[in-house]
C-alpha cells in the first residue's frame, strides 16, 4: 500500500465530506418542518429517492499539462491526480473531437494519461455518498493497442468490479461508454496503467431514502410492574426498553412499587401506581436506565418522597455517570392530585440513567427518540494492526484502551470497543482514539476495537488479554440483640467472596475463641448472610469483625470492628401504667425510660416510617388499653425532640385505626425536617403558615375530635403556633368510628411529658399522676463507655466536637460537654440524650482563642459519672461579622453613617456612592463607630457600606448596602435595646408582643410615625435608688449637640405590681446590650409615669398648697408623673458600682425624683393613681384612682445650654418643667453621644405618637440660664417613744442639717451638743410618773448648705416639743381583753378618744383587764401580758414602741392567759401592719396574726433580742414575719439583731400583686445574729424565706435558718398560681451574706428550693430539697467576681421534673472542694467528690415521699420565659397537711423526706436533713464548717438554743397601771396616730403650718 496515495485520498475526503453531511442535514432539516401532531406513535417522513449526477467534461479544463492534483467537475466532485509526472507530461488536456455512442453528446477535449503510470499517479478520484453508477467515455492512447484497461478501486486500492477495456479505434468518432458500479459510500479511484484518453465521466449517485422515526417508549408502573419490592434489576416498559436498577438494596427495600393515585397536569391521564425510591441512594443504585438510538426527549411525572422537602432532584447521566443538562426538582405537594411533568433532553445516541439521591416517587416515564434510517454516510475506519493497547488502573476496574487507525473514521464512521465481545464504548469520528472502560468483576478481559459504518463492521484489532483483580469489599453488618447474651449479625453479600469468618473480640481486644463462626450460605428468607452468637455476658463490651474470603485469589478482607453489648430486654408491659407499648418491628423496639410522668424514648428504626402511604417500623405508646374509643376526645402531650431523621420519622400524637398495619389515622406530628403538621386520613394538611420547630425545645401537640372534625394544634408554651381544623371524609375516622389513641414514634429520640387523654369531663390517662420509674438499663455502669472527644471541624464560627460514647441501654442516659476558655471558665455547655454511639455537638465561641472540651457521661440512677480526657482546640478564629449600619441626614444636608461595634474588629472602612453611579469611594477609614459626609444635594440618594477589618489576620466583612436620601431636615437613626435588671427578650421575635416580653414595633420614620414599646410579664423594673431594666427605643445624638425630644405616650395597658413599673422618655449616656439582664449602670434623666411620692404643704395664711421636699401631707402616686435624675456614674467608679461597693453607691451615685404632676396637691395624705388602662381587677385601685385617669401623656426631655429640662404638659396645655443645671451630666460614660428615646418597664405597653426630635448647635441655642438657689426646709425629728415604762429614758432624734441641739425639760437642760446632718443624736434623762414635756431646740450651722445651690429655708432656731408619758404596771401580770381593745378601737373610730374622755379601758387586772395597746405601751421588763380568751378584732396597728424593753434576764412576755391555747389577733380593716415590734427583749408566744393591710407585714420586727415562739401568721397583705429596720431614722447600729423566730408557721400571705409577700424575711436593714429555728413557710405568694439585700443599704450579716421547712410557696392554699415561689431565697444583688441553711427541707416550691439569689457565699449544711419546679438547689451569683459556697450534706432528690438538674455555678476563686463534698448528693449536677443523687437514691430511700399534693386543673400554664424550668409544672394544693407539729411545737415531718435507717446507715451522718424536732446531728466536719461561717461564739450561742417551745409560767401578782390619768388619753392618741417611730417632727417653714 502506497501511503502517499492514501494521504491524497484523505485530503480529497475532507473536501467532500462537507457535501455529504450537508446533503444529509438538508434532509433532516426538511423533516423538522413536518408538524409532529400529524405523526403518531411510531411515525416516519421520507425524502424522495433521488439521483445526484456529477460530470467531468475536459472541455471545462484548461488545455495543457496537469502538474498537480486538480479538483474538477460538478461541485469539484472529482480530483485529477497528476501522479509522479514522469517525463513531465503524465496528464495533459488537449483538443480532440469525439461524440458519444448515439451522437447526442459532443466531446471537444480529452484528458490524456500519457506513458506508463507510476503506482500513485494518474487517477481520477471521487467520493460517493452511496450506491452509484460511473460511466466513462475513453479510448486507448494507442490505436494499435486495444487491450488497455481502466480499473475502479476503493480507498484500500482494492479493485471494485471488473476492469474496463478502452477501445483503440472508433467509427464516426462515436465512443462507446464503459460502466462501473459502486455499491456503497466511499472514496474511489479510476486507475489506469497505460496511456488512455478520457473524454467524459458521469457519476450518478443514488441518495438513499432517509427516514427519521420518532419512537415512543413508555414506563407505566400500573401496567408494567407488580406491586412489591424490586430486589434485582428488571426490564420494564415498552419492549423492555427501560431497566429498573434496584441498587444496593439498603434495608432490602430501596425500590418499591405500590398504589397511589395521581394524574397528569391537565387531568387527561390517570396514574394509579408509582415506583418508590426509598431512603438515600447508594452510588450505583436506584436508577432507571435506557438506551437512546439518537436524539430524544424524556418526560417524567414524579413527586418528592417527602411532603416537607421540595428540593429533591432527579438527574440524567450518561454511561460515564456524567450529568446531562440540568437536574429536575420533584414537587413536594400538588393540587387536585395533578403532577406537573419534568423534561430532559438527549442530544445523541447512548445509554442513559435517570438517577435519584433521595426518596422520589415516579408515576410515569415517556421517551420519544428520533431514529434516522436509510444508511450511514461516511468512511468506515480501519484500526491499525497491533495498535490496540489496554492499561489497567491499579486497584480498580478501570481499563484505558487506546489505538491508532490506518483509515480514519469519517462522517458516520466510528470505532466500537468490545470487551469480551460486548460493546462497551463508542468513539465517533474526530474524537481522541481512546476509551475508558470500567468492569465490575474480576477476571480476564479481551479488548477489541473495530471500525463501524452503519451496519458494517470490520474485523478490527484485538489487544493482549488483561487480567483484572478488583479489591475485595468489606462486609458491613447490622446487629440485632436477641435474648440475653445473644447477638444476631446480618450482612449483604460481598462481591466475589465465597465464605465469611465471624470473629468476636472481648473488651481486651482478644478473640473469644469459641464464638468464631464460618458462614458460606445466605438465609433464604432475608437474602442476607447471618450469624447468631450466643453465650455472651450481658453488659460486657464486645466487638465483632467479619472476614470475607475469595478463594479464586486466595485473599480476604476484614470489616471494621463494631462494638456492642448484649443485655436482657426488660418487659415494658408495666413501663407506663395505663398504656401499652406496641412495636411493629421486633428488631427495632422502642427504648423507654420513665421517671414518674417524664417519659424519655428512643425509637431506632431506620426503615419505613409513618407517612401518607405507609406505617412501617413504627412503635406506639397506646392508651385506653390499646382499644379504640368512639365520640369526642382530646389527646395532648408535651414533646421535646432531641434527634430525628427523615420526614416519615418523628413523634405523632393522635389516634389510629390499626397499630400493626397501614390504616387510617388523625395525628398532630413533629417530623424530621423539623416541621410540624397535621395528618388526617393519611394526608398531610399543612399548617398555614408552615410551622417549624427547634430541637431540644418543648412543644405541646394536641389532637381533638369534635363530631366529624379534627382540630390539630401545636403550642409553644402558651402561644398557639399552628392550628388547623380538618373534616373527616372517611367513615373509618368519623365520630362513630373507634380509634386507638396513641403516640407513634419512628427513628426519633424525645422526652414526653404532660400526656393526657380526656373525653369530656372524664380523664382516661394523665401522665402527671404516674409515680415510680421504669428504665431499661443493664447493670453494667462500671464497665460502660467513658466518652471520647475528637475534633470534627473548627471554622465558620463554630467548633464541632465528635462525641464517641454509648447512650442507650448499656451506656449512659446523657452526655454533657463543657467548653472552657483559656482561663478555664466554662463558657458553653451542650448535652445530648439522643441514643446511639456517636454524635456531634456544635459550639459557638464568642471570641478567638484556645478552647478545651470535656465530656461527662451520666446514667439515671447512678451516682458516678464518666469523664473524658480533655480535647484541646487551638487557634479558633472568630469570624468577623458585618457591621449593622444605620444612616441619617445630619445638619447641613450631610449624611452620618453609624454602626455597632463588631467584636474583634480593629478598624472600619466606610464607602459611599451616589445611587446609579459607578464604584464606591472611601469616606473614612476609622476606629470610631460613625462617619460623616460633607454637604450633599438635598433629594439625592446615596448608598453606603461599612467594612469591619481585623488587622491581626486581615479578615474583613462588609455590611449590607444602606440607602439614604438627603433630607431637607435632620433625621435620626433609631435603635432598640432591652437591657438591665430582669429583662428577657426573644431576639428573633423582638417585634412580636406575643413572643418577646420586651420589644417594640413601628418606626418613627413610618408614615404614621407610631412606635409601640412594651415591657410585660414583670420582665424589667425601675428602681429609684439603683439601676433599671427597660425596653428602650432610642436615637443617638452627638454630645456636642443640644436636642429636644417630645412624644405623646398612649397607654395601652399596665399592671401595678410593686411600684417598679413605668414608662416615658429617657436620655442616658450608655445603653446596654439587647437582652442582657445583668445590672447596668448609667447616668440618665427620665420623664416618666411611675411611682412618685411628694409632700403637699399648705400655707397657713393663704391656704395655697405647694410641693415640699421634706414635710407636709405625703402624696404617694402608684403611677404619677415625675422627673427622675440618676447621676454620678463615671468610668472611674463604674467597676466599684458593678462590684456593689456600698460606699460608692451611697456617696457617689445620686438619684432624685421630682413630681411633674400636682393634681393631688392639697389632698389628704394617701395613696393615689393618675394613670388609666390598668389591668388589675382586685382591690389594688379601690379608692385610689383619680376620677378621670389619664391615658395620653405628653412628655419632653430637652438638652440646652442650661442643662437638661424634663417636662410634662397636661391636657389643658399647662407645662411643668424640672430643670437640671448640668450640661455634662450625661457625658460621663460616653463622652461623644447621648442616647434619647422612649422606654417601658416591667408591665407597661405604650404606643408613642407625635414624636419629634430636633437638634440645634449650642451656639445657635438660647444662652444658659442662671441657676437659682433652691431652699429646703429644716427638719428636726425626735424618734424616741412617747410612752415609757421606766424612769430611765433616752431621747433620740435626728436633723437634716448640721447645728447645735439643746434639750430642756422645763428649766432644766437635759443635754446639748453639736449634731451632723442625718446622724442620730441621743441624750439620757430621767422621767417622772405622768407627763414629761421636753423641748428640743436646733440652731442650724450658719455655714451649712445642702449643696452649692441648695440652702436651708432659714437658719433660725427650730423647736420640737416632745411629751413622754411615764407609766407602768405594778405586779407581774397584765391582763388584756378583746372587749377592752374593741372599746378603744371604737372610740378611735368615732373620734371620741380624746384627752377629756375617760377612756381608761381597765386596770390590767384579770377582773378589769386593759386594752392591748396600753398593755404593750407600758409593760416593763419581766412582766407578762396575758391575753384573755376572746375575739380580738384589732382595728389599729399594734405598735410596741422603741424603749419598751425587757432585759436578757427579764424579757417582756405576751401570750394567752391559758397555757396550751392560742389567741388570734385579726387586723382586718387596719391600714397598716399587724404588730410592729420596736422594743427589745420581748418574748411572744402562741399568738396568731392575720389580715394585715395589703402591702403591710403581719409582724414587723424592728427591735433586737426578741423571741417569737409558736407565732403563726397567715392571710396577711405582705410578709408574715419580717425583720428589718422600722424607718430611715433608725441608726444602723440600732438595726434589728439577735432575734429568734422559733417554731412559727407563716402561710397564705399574699399582697395584691403577688410580688412581695413571703413567709419570713430578714432583709435589707438588719443586724447580726438573727435566727429562724423550727419554722414552716408554705403557700405564700412570693417566697418562703427572703434574705434580700440591695446595694443602697449594703450587705446584711449572716442569717441562720435551722430545722425549717419551706414548701409550695408561689401557690396559695386554694391552688392560686401566685408569685415567684422560692423556698429558701438567701440573698440579693450579688452581695455577700454568708447565710446558713442547716438541717432544713424544701419541697414542691413553685420555683427553686434552695436559692442563693446571687449571694456568693451561702453555707448549706445537712439540708434536703425535693421536687421543686425549678432547681432544687441553685448556688450562683450574677455580678460578684468570686464565689465561696460551702455545701455539706446537701441532698437533692426528684421523682417529678427529673430533667431539671441542680444549678451550681462557681466563679473565680471558689474552692471546688467546699462545694462538692463527698457528703453532697446533687441532682444531675455532681462534680468532684459529690455524688449523683439520681444514681443513688430512689423513693424507697426515704420513709415517705408522699406530700399529699394534687394538681390544680385550672392552673395557668407556664411559658418558656416563666421562672420555672420544669415546664411540666402546674399549681398544686394539699389534701392533707404534709408537715405537722408535735405537742412541744417542734416540726413533725411524718417521715417525709427523712432517710430510712438503712439509707442513713449507708450514706452516713450529716447527709440531708435529719429529724427536725431536735438539734441537728452535726459531724466534726459540719461543726467546723459552721464555726468557720459564724464564729465560735455565735455558733455556741445558736447551738445552745432549745428547740421545743416551753410552757411559760403565768404565775405572778396582779398589778394596775400607775399613771397620770388626765393625760393618758392624749398619749394614747399620740401613740395610735402614728405607726412611725418619729413621735415629734417640726419643720421650719416661712408661713407654713405643721403637717397633718
Amino acid at each position: 500500500m502506497n501511503y502517499d496515495v492514501l494521504e491524497t485520498r484523505r485530503q480529497f475526503m475532507k473536501k467532500n465530506r462537507k457535501r455529504i453531511v450537508a446533503a444529509f442535514m438538508t434532509v433532516l432539516m426538511a423533516l423538522t418542518l413536518v408538524p409532529t401532531w400529524l405523526l403518531g406513535g411510531v411515525f416516519a417522513t421520507t425524502a424522495k429517492a433521488d439521483e445526484k449526477v456529477y460530470e467531468l467534461n475536459p472541455s471545462d479544463l484548461t488545455a495543457g499539462e496537469i502538474e498537480e492534483n486538480t479538483e474538477a467537475g460538478t461541485d469539484k466532485y472529482f480530483t485529477i491526480l497528476a501522479g509522479a509526472k514522469a517525463d513531465n507530461k503524465n496528464v495533459t488536456v488537449d483538443t480532440n473531437e469525439k461524440q458519444n455512442e448515439d451522437g447526442t453528446q459532443k466531446f471537444s477535449h480529452r484528458i490524456k494519461f500519457n506513458g506508463t503510470s507510476s503506482d500513485d499517479g494518474r487517477r481520477i478520484r471521487f467520493t460517493a455518498a452511496g450506491e452509484a453508477t460511473v460511466t466513462v467515455y475513453m479510448m486507448s492512447g494507442s490505436s494499435s493497442d486495444a487491450k488497455r484497461t481502466m480499473t475502479l478501486v476503493d480507498s484500500n486500492d482494492k479493485q471494485v468490479g471488473d476492469a474496463a477495456t478502452a477501445v483503440a479505434s472508433v467509427t464516426d468518432s462515436q465512443i462507446p461508454p464503459v460502466t462501473f458500479k459502486v455499491s456503497e459510500a466511499g472514496t474511489y479511484d479510476l486507475k489506469v496503467s497505460k496511456a488512455i484518453n478520457v473524454y467524459y465521466i458521469k457519476v450518478v449517485e443514488k441518495v438513499a431514502e432517509v427516514k427519521v422515526v420518532e419512537e415512543t417508549k413508555t414506563l407505566n408502573p400500573a401496567t408494567d410492574l407488580e406491586v412489591g419490592d424490586i430486589e434485582k434489576n428488571i426490564g420494564a416498559g415498552t419492549d423492555k426498553y427501560f431497566t429498573i436498577v434496584a441498587g444496593a438494596k439498603a434495608d432490602n427495600k430501596n425500590v418499591t412499587v405500590d398504589t397511589n393515585e395521581k394524574q397528569n397536569e391537565d387531568g387527561t391521564q390517570k396514574f394509579s401506581h408509582r415506583i418508590k425510591f426509598n431512603g438515600t441512594s447508594s452510588d450505583d443504585g436506584r436508577r432507571i436506565r435506557f438506551t437512546a438510538a439518537g436524539e430524544a426527549t424524556v418526560t417524567v411525572y414524579m413527586m418528592s418522597g417527602s411532603s416537607s422537602d421540595a428540593k429533591r432532584t432527579m438527574t440524567l447521566v450518561d454511561s460515564n455517570d456524567k450529568q446531562v443538562g440540568d437536574a429536575a426538582t420533584a414537587v413536594a405537594s400538588v393540587t387536585d392530585s395533578q403532577i406537573p411533568p419534568v423534561t430532559f433532553k438527549v442530544s445523541e445516541a447512548g445509554t442513559y440513567d435517570l438517577k435519584v439521591s433521595k426518596a422520589i416517587n415516579v408515576y410515569y416515564i415517556k421517551v420519544v427518540q428520533k431514529v434516522v434510517s436509510g444508511g450511514a454516510q461516511g468512511v468506515q475506519p480501519v484500526v491499525k494492526p497491533d495498535s490496540v493497547k489496554a492499561e489497567l488502573t491499579e486497584n480498580s476496574g478501570e481499563i484505558k484502551v487506546t489505538w491508532e487507525a490506518s483509515t480514519e473514521a469519517e462522517g458516520d464512521g466510528k470505532y466500537s470497543v468490545l470487551v469480551n465481545g460486548e460493546e462497551k464504548a463508542v468513539v465517533k469520528a474526530g474524537a481522541e482514539k481512546s476509551a475508558t472502560i470500567t468492569v465490575k468483576e474480576s477476571g480476564t478481559y479481551s479488548i477489541k476495537v473495530i471500525g463501524v459504518l452503519g451496519d458494517k463492521k470490520n474485523d478490527g484489532v484485538t489487544a493482549a488479554d488483561i487480567e483484572v483483580k478488583l479489591p475485595l469489599g468489606k462486609a458491613k453488618a447490622s446487629s440485632v440483640l436477641g435474648t440475653s447474651g445473644t447477638v444476631k449479625l446480618s450482612w449483604d453479600e460481598v462481591k466475589e467472596a465465597d465464605s465469611y469468618i465471624v470473629n468476636i473480640y472481648d473488651d481486651k481486644d482478644a478473640i473469644v475463641a469459641d464464638k468464631t463462626q464460618t458462614v458460606t450460605e445466605k438465609n433464604e428468607t432475608s437474602k442476607k448472610y447471618e450469624a447468631i452468637i450466643s453465650g455472651l455476658t450481658d453488659g460486657n463490651k464486645y466487638s465483632y469483625e467479619i472476614i470475607a474470603n475469595r478463594s479464586k485469589y486466595s485473599d480476604s478482607s476484614k470489616s471494621d470492628k463494631v462494638y456492642f453489648r448484649t443485655y436482657a430486654e426488660k418487659d415494658t408491659k408495666d413501663a407506663i401504667k395505663g398504656a401499652s407499648i406496641v412495636d411493629q418491628d421486633s428488631e427495632a423496639k422502642l427504648i423507654l425510660v420513665r421517671e414518674n410522668g417524664t417519659i424519655t424514648v428512643s425509637q431506632p428504626s431506620t426503615s419505613g416510617g409513618l407517612s401518607s402511604s405507609e406505617t412501617k417500623g413504627v412503635s406506639f405508646i397506646a392508651f385506653n388499653e390499646a382499644k379504640g374509643i368512639k365520640g369526642d376526645f382530646t389527646i395532648k402531650a408535651d414533646i421535646n425532640i432531641a434527634a430525628v431523621s427523615g420526614s416519615t420519622s418523628g413523634v405523632f400524637v393522635g389516634a389510629f385505626t390499626d397499630l400493626y398495619n397501614k390504616g387510617d389515622m388523625a395525628v398532630t406530628a413533629m417530623r424530621g425536617g423539623l416541621d410540624a403538621t397535621p395528618y388526617v386520613l393519611r394526608s398531610s394538611k399543612k399548617f398555614s403558615p408552615e410551622v417549624k420547630y427547634e430541637k431540644n425545645k418543648t412543644y405541646t401537640l394536641i389532637l381533638e375530635r369534635s363530631g366529624d372534625s379534627y382540630v390539630s394544634t401545636i403550642k409553644n408554651g402558651d402561644n398557639v403556633i399552628g392550628s388547623k381544623t380538618v373534616d373527616a371524609t372517611k367513615d373509618s375516622i368519623k365520630k362513630d368510628a373507634e380509634l386507638i389513641p396513641a403516640i407513634a414514634l419512628h427513628n426519633v429520640s424525645a422526652t414526653i411529658t404532660n400526656v393526657s387523654l380526656t373525653q369530656g369531663d372524664k380523664t382516661i390517662f394523665d401522665s402527671t399522676t404516674l409515680g415510680g420509674s421504669f428504665n431499661p438499663y443493664c447493670d453494667n455502669w462500671a464497665t460502660a463507655d467513658t466518652p471520647e472527644l475528637s475534633l470534627s471541624s473548627n471554622g465558620d464560627g463554630k467548633i464541632v466536637v465528635k462525641v464517641d460514647g454509648e447512650i442507650g441501654v448499656t451506656g449512659a442516659s446523657k452526655i454533657t460537654v463543657e467548653m472552657k476558655n483559656s482561663a478555664g471558665q466554662v463558657v458553653e455547655t451542650e448535652s445530648t440524650s439522643a441514643m446511639g454511639q456517636t454524635r456531634t455537638l456544635e459550639f459557638t465561641p464568642d471570641a478567638s482563642g484556645d478552647y478545651t472540651f470535656v465530656a461527662t457521661a451520666s446514667r439515671t440512677g447512678e451516682s458516678s459519672v464518666k469523664t473524658s480526657s480533655e480535647l484541646k482546640v487551638a487557634k479558633f478564629v472568630l469570624p468577623i461579622k458585618a457591621p449593622v449600619v444605620k444612616t441619617r441626614t445630619a445638619t447641613g444636608s450631610r449624611i452620618e453613617v453609624i454602626w455597632d461595634a463588631v467584636p474583634e474588629a480593629t478598624s472600619y472602612k466606610v464607602e459611599y456612592r451616589k445611587l446609579g453611579t459607578g464604584e464606591f469611594s472611601v469616606l473614612a477609614e476609622t476606629t470610631s463607630l460613625s462617619a460623616m459626609t460633607s454637604a450633599l444635594t438635598i433629594g439625592d440618594v446615596y448608598e453606603f457600606r461599612v467594612t469591619a477589618i481585623r488587622n491581626t489576620d486581615n479578615q474583613s466583612k462588609t455590611s449590607n448596602i444602606m440607602q439614604q436620601k438627603v433630607a431637607d431636615h435632620e433625621t435620626f437613626a433609631w435603635g432598640f435595646s432591652a437591657f438591665g435588671s430582669g429583662v428577657t427578650i426573644s431576639e428573633k421575635d423582638i417585634n412580636d408582643k406575643g413572643k418577646s416580653n420586651n420589644g417594640y414595633s413601628g418606626s418613627v420614620d413610618s408614615d404614621d410615625g407610631k412606635v409601640n414599646v412594651w415591657s410585660i410579664g414583670s420582665k424589667g423594673k425601675l428602681v429609684p435608688a439603683s439601676t433599671d431594666g427597660v425596653a428602650f427605643y432610642y436615637a443617638t445624638i452627638p454630645a456636642n449637640k443640644n436636642f429636644t425630644l417630645t412624644a405623646t405616650a398612649n397607654v395601652n395597658s399596665w399592671t401595678y405590681t410593686n411600684g417598679q413599673e413605668g414608662f416615658g422618655l429617657m436620655a442616658a449616656d450608655a445603653v446596654g446590650t439587647n437582652g442582657d439582664a445583668s445590672v447596668f449602670w448609667n447616668n440618665s434623666y427620665m420623664a416618666s409615669a411611675t411611682k412618685v411620692e411628694y409632700y403637699s404643704s399648705v400655707d397657713e395664711e393663704t391656704g395655697v398648697a405647694s410641693v415640699s421636699k421634706t414635710s407636709g401631707d405625703k402624696i404617694s402616686m402608684k403611677l404619677g408623673i415625675g422627673s427622675q435624675e440618676k447621676i454620678g456614674v463615671t468610668n472611674d467608679n463604674i467597676d466599684k458600682l458593678k462590684d456593689n461597693d456600698t460606699d460608692t453607691v451611697t456617696n457617689e451615685f445620686k438619684t432624685s425624683m421630682s413630681t411633674l404632676d400636682t393634681s393631688k396637691l392639697g389632698s389628704e395624705a394617701g395613696t393615689y393613681n393618675l394613670i388609666g388602662n390598668y389591668t388589675n381587677t382586685d382591690s389594688t385601685f379601690v379608692g385610689t384612682t383619680v376620677e378621670n385617669p389619664i391615658t395620653t401623656i405628653k412628655l419632653t426631655i430637652q438638652k440646652n445650654n442650661t442643662g437638661y429640662f424634663v417636662s410634662y404638659t397636661d391636657a389643658n396645655g399647662n407645662t411643668t418643667t424640672k430643670k437640671y443645671y448640668d450640661t455634662e451630666a450625661l457625658s460621663k460614660l460616653d463622652a461623644d453621644n447621648v442616647y434619647v428615646g422612649m422606654f417601658a418597664s416591667r408591665t407597661c405597653d405604650v404606643t408613642y405618637t407625635d414624636i419629634s426630635l430636633t437638634t440645634i448647635d449650642p451656639a445657635d441655642d438660647a444662652p444658659a440660664e442662671e441657676r437659682p438657689v433652691e431652699y429646703k426646709d429644716v427638719v428636726l425629728s425626735v424618734s424616741s417613744a412617747s410612752t415609757s415604762s421606766s424612769e430611765n429614758y433616752k431621747l433620740k432624734g435626728m436633723s437634716n442639717v448640721d447645728g447645735h441641739v439643746v434639750v430642756t425639760k422645763g428649766e432644766e437642760v437635759v443635754g446639748e451638743g453639736d449634731v451632723k446632718a442625718s446622724e442620730a443624736f441621743a441624750f439620757d434623762t430621767k422621767l417622772k410618773v405622768g407627763d414629761n414635756k421636753f423641748v428640743v431646740t436646733l440652731t442650724p450651722d450658719e455655714n451649712f448648705k445642702f449643696g452649692d445651690y441648695e440652702l436651708p429655708t432659714s437658719y433660725d432656731p427650730v423647736e420640737v416639743s416632745k411629751t413622754v408619758t411615764y407609766a407602768y404596771f405594778t405586779g407581774d401580770l397584765i391582763y388584756v381583753s378583746a372587749e377592752a381593745t374593741a372599746a378603744v378601737d371604737e372610740a378611735k373610730a368615732n373620734e371620741t378618744y380624746s384627752s377629756k374622755a375617760q377612756i381608761n379601758s381597765g386596770k390590767g387586772t384579770k377582773g378589769n383587764p386593759i386594752d392591748i395597746y396600753n398593755a404593750v405601751a407600758y409593760a416593763k421588763a419581766g412582766q407578762k401580758i396575758l391575753l384573755l380568751a376572746g375575739d380580738y378584732k384589732v382595728a389599729n396597728n399594734l405598735l410596741i414602741p422603741f424603749g419598751i424593753d425587757g432585759t436578757s434576764e427579764k424579757p417582756i412576755y405576751m401570750m394567752p392567759e391559758q397555757a396550751g391555747t392560742r389567741v388570734v389577733l385579726d387586723f382586718a380593716g387596719t391600714t397598716g401592719e399587724g404588730i410592729t415590734l420596736c422594743g427589745n427583749y420581748w418574748y411572744i408566744q402562741n399568738i396568731d396574726v392575720t389580715n394585715s393591710a395589703n402591702g403591710k407585714d403581719g409582724i414587723h420586727v424592728a427591735g433586737s433580742y426578741n423571741v417569737l415562739d409558736s407565732v403563726n401568721t397567715y392571710n396577711n397583705g405582705n410578709t408574715g414575719i419580717q425583720i428589718s429596720r422600722f424607718s430611715n431614722v433608725q441608726a444602723k447600729s440600732d438595726w434589728p439583731a439577735y432575734n429568734t423566730i422559733k417554731n412559727c408557721t407563716s402561710h397564705n400571705n399574699a399582697d395584691a400583686g403577688y410580688e412581695d409577700a413571703d413567709g419570713f424575711a430578714a432583709k435589707l436593714t438588719i443586724g447580726k445574729g438573727n435566727v429562724f429555728v423550727g419554722c414552716i413557710a408554705h403557700n405564700n405568694a412570693d417566697d418562703g424565706w427572703d434574705l434580700f439585700a440591695k446595694v443602697e443599704t449594703g450587705n446584711i450579716p449572716s442569717v441562720v435558718i435551722m430545722n425549717c421547712v419551706a414548701y409550695a410557696n408561689g401557690y396559695l392554699e386554694d391552688g392560686t398560681d401566685a408569685g415567684n415561689g422560692n423556698g429558701f431565697k438567701m440573698g440579693g444583688s450579688s452581695l455577700a451574706g454568708g447565710h446558713v441553711l442547716l438541717n432544713s427541707v424544701a419541697f414542691e416550691n413553685k420555683a427553686k428550693g434552695i436559692d442563693s439569689n446571687s449571694c456568693p457565699d451561702n453555707v448549706v449544711v445537712s439540708s434536703t430539697s425535693y421536687n421543686n419546679n425549678n432547681f432544687n438547689i441553685a448556688l450562683y451569683t450574677n455580678d460578684a467576681k468570686n464565689t465561696d459556697y460551702t455545701a455539706y450534706g446537701a441532698l437533692s432528690y426528684r421523682n417529678k421534673y427529673q430533667s431539671v438538674s441542680d444549678s451550681l455555678k462557681a466563679k473565680g476563686t471558689q474552692d471546688a472542694a467546699k462545694l462538692y463534698m463527698s457528703t453532697d448528693y446533687f441532682w444531675k449536677a455532681a462534680s468532684g467528690d459529690a455524688k449523683e443523687a439520681s444514681g443513688v437514691l430512689n423513693d424507697s430511700s426515704f420513709v415517705s415521699v408522699n406530700t399529699n399534693s394534687v394538681n390544680v386543673d385550672t392552673a395557668t400554664a407556664l411559658t418558656e420565659t416563666a421562672t420555672l424550668l420544669a415546664d411540666t409544672a402546674s399549681a398544686i394544693k394539699y389534701t392533707v397537711e404534709p408537715v405537722t407539729r408535735n405537742a412541744d411545737g417542734t416540726i413533725n415531718m411524718n417521715g417525709l423526706m427523712m432517710l430510712t435507717a438503712e439509707t442513713r446507715a449507708a450514706l452516713g451522718a450529716g447527709v440531708g436533713a435529719d429529724a427536725l424536732d431536735k438539734a441537728p446531728q452535726l459531724t466534726a466536719e459540719s461543726k467546723q464548717i459552721l464555726i468557720n461561717a459564724l464564729g465560735e461564739e455565735e455558733f455556741n450561742r445558736i447551738a445552745s438554743l432549745s428547740f421545743a417551745s416551753p410552757v411559760l409560767s403565768r404565775e405572778g401578782n396582779e398589778g394596775t397601771l400607775t399613771k397620770d390619768s388626765s393625760n393618758m388619753a392624749l398619749m394614747m392618741i399620740l401613740l395610735m396616730a402614728s405607726v412611725a417611730a418619729v413621735a415629734g417632727v417640726v419643720v421650719f417653714e416661712k408661713k407654713r403650718r405643721m403637717a397633718r
